[in-house]
């Protein structure tokens, strides 16, 4: 059974941002059914690039109020995708991780842009290396070693910088690096060991937001950017033990840290009340909706669970007994 999930109660709707919650929310998929008959075309469009759990199964009996454009990208929305190729954005699905077989045998088909940087080209790149857009293929988080055959100056170094897992590679070429790409190799959480052994490259701004880099936070807790130590999930510990150094904005947006949100509530006006609307801990598990909905199938499995035949493979002392009283009477 799929969770399902409810606003908590001290978040009010006079005050939260309806349009963040759905567009931006990765938890309101309960939240949308419910209000799905007060939901502007405009909204419902653009909500679909975003990663609601139900979205999808809302938009399979909703088919004329679907966006393709965005839809065509997402994944999850795969077997609604191949049912309906005549409609998918080609542009779109050419990013689709999961598209990749389509994609293939579609060829005229394909953004070779899009399908560049997609991580599902990989597997069949040395196929297709003549139409392998390069600057896109360094923006692709799969490529590994297909980083060494791209030529330095058509590698995006800024999503190097910021979200390669190639780790060596960047430190083999930390020069071709400016100032602001290489501070900005302090947002990223697999560049961390990188950091701990050239730490003049740190920008403790950024690093006070990497949520892998918190030993080196906590052993340099003076130079911790408290404004942006705010968003980070794995800093709740740092933040407890600051408290009168919050910024209740950024705090809105840390996920781990709902339970000192809703001790500062009384102190947010609107521009908080909106950057809380799109974290997904404002929604809480709905423990009586998920009873109630257990409940044919509790009542199902019970009385299969309780036919004799079952009780006498089951519980076999229970079986014995129960026989052996009804010889007796």
């Amino acid at each position: 059974m799929k969770a399902t999930y409810k606003l908590r109660d001290w978040v009010p709707l006079n005050k939260a941002n309806k349009s963040s919650i759905v567009i931006f929310n990765q938890n309101a998929g309960d939240y949308i059914v419910n209000h799905w008959d007060t939901l502007s075309i405009d909204t419902i469009h653009t909500m679909q690039a975003n990663p609601h759990p139900k979205l999808i199964e809302i938009l399979e009996t909703n088919p004329d109020k679907i966006n393709w454009k965005q839809l065509s990208r997402r994944p999850e929305a795969i077997c609604l995708i191949k049912k309906n190729l005549d409609k998918v954005n080609w542009r779109q699905l050419s990013a689709n991780p999961a598209a990749i077989d389509i994609l293939l045998a579609n060829p005229e088909k394909i953004n070779w842009m899009f399908l560049s940087s997609n991580p599902s080209i990989v597997s069949y790149i040395e196929h297709y290396w003549d139409k392998i857009d390069l600057f896109c293929l360094s923006r692709n988080p799969a490529a590994g070693e297909y980083l060494y055959r791209i030529p330095l100056d058509q590698i995006d170094w800024h999503f190097i910088a910021l979200r390669s897992d190639n780790i060596q590679f960047m430190e083999e070429h930390i020069t071709y690096l400016d100032g602001f790409n290489q501070s900005l190799i302090s947002l990223n959480p697999n560049a961390v060991p990188l950091l701990e052994r050239n730490s003049d490259m740190i920008n403790w701004l950024y690093l006070s937001r990497n949520p892998n880099a918190i030993s080196l936070l906590e052993a340099n807790q003076d130079k911790i950017n408290w404004d942006s130590l705010c968003e980070n999930p794995n800093a709740i510990h740092l933040i407890e033990a600051n408290l009168d150094k919050i910024n209740l904005a950024s705090l809105c947006e840390n996920p781990n840290a709902i339970h000192i949100i809703e001790a500062n509530r009384d102190q947010f006006d609107s521009y908080e009340w909106n950057i809380l609307s799109i974290n997904p801990s404002i929604f809480t598990l709905d423990y009586h909706a998920m009873y109630v909905k257990m409940t044919p199938l509790r009542e199902e499995l019970l009385s299969i669970i309780m036919h004799p035949d079952n009780i006498s493979r089951l519980c076999p002392d229970i079986a014995f007994r129960l026989s052996k009283k009804r010889k007796c009477q």
